[in-house]
């Protein structure tokens, strides 16, 4: 009988505990040292502050390296440059011959307008030939490859045309005004010209065509 009365107080004394142990609360810190500890009790703004001094200052990272180029990578240059479409190849060589063949049609108007300048205008007119005549003949055989000869024959007749028409508009009369526009086609054919960065402009073009097949 009397077993029976302490197992009963003791147990209800252990279930007391458990229901007290239950509803309290198990608090976890870090201590300046770095030891963590559980109480039950929590924690006061003292230790908070205390924890808070003792915690090492946050250090700035690093800002990462930038990335390297991948090996073998270059900046792009003109010399591998992507050819010109077709239609940018035409109209370069079609520059190219009605500069060459505008030259020739100077010469020969402005010769007959004015017979005293005649040397003047065809000694200029030679040298510039003499200077731009294999690009001029690079401009023939890109249009020969891109329109055939019955095209390239075409294209040049048709560029002659225009020449010759352009300087008859502007010098087949010998007036103040022809002699100024021959005069100014004069200046325009000294090396390093207008005349000059025509062709020079047209064949950096075309030296980019490959035929294709090769």
């Amino acid at each position: 009988m009397g077993d029976s009365v302490v197992k009963t107080w003791l147990t209800g004394v252990l279930l007391l505990a458990l229901a007290a142990a239950a509803h309290s609360q198990i608090y976890r810190s870090v201590g300046p040292d770095g030891k963590v500890t559980f109480t039950d009790k929590p924690p006061t703004a003292e230790t908070a502050q205390a924890r808070a001094q003792a915690a090492p200052a946050p250090t700035a990272s690093a800002a990462p390296a930038p990335l390297a180029a991948p090996a073998g990578v270059s900046a792009p240059s003109l010399s591998n440059a992507a050819p010109a479409p077709a239609g940018g190849m035409e109209k370069s060589a079609r520059d190219v011959i009605g500069e060459y063949e505008l030259v020739q049609a100077f010469r020969s108007t402005c010769g007959f307008a004015f017979p005293d300048e005649q040397g003047r205008y065809g000694t200029a007119a030679d040298q510039w030939a003499s200077r731009n005549k294999a690009m001029a003949q690079r401009a023939l055989d890109v249009a020969g490859s891109l329109l055939g000869e019955d095209g390239r024959m075409q294209l040049r007749s048709v560029v002659v045309r225009e020449a010759h028409n352009s300087a008859d508009r502007a010098a087949r009369v010998p007036t103040p005004a022809a002699k100024t526009w021959c005069e100014d086609r004069l200046r325009d054919l000294a090396p390093g010209g207008k005349s000059d960065q025509v062709v020079q402009a047209g064949h950096a073009v075309l030296a980019t065509y490959r035929p294709q097949g090769r």
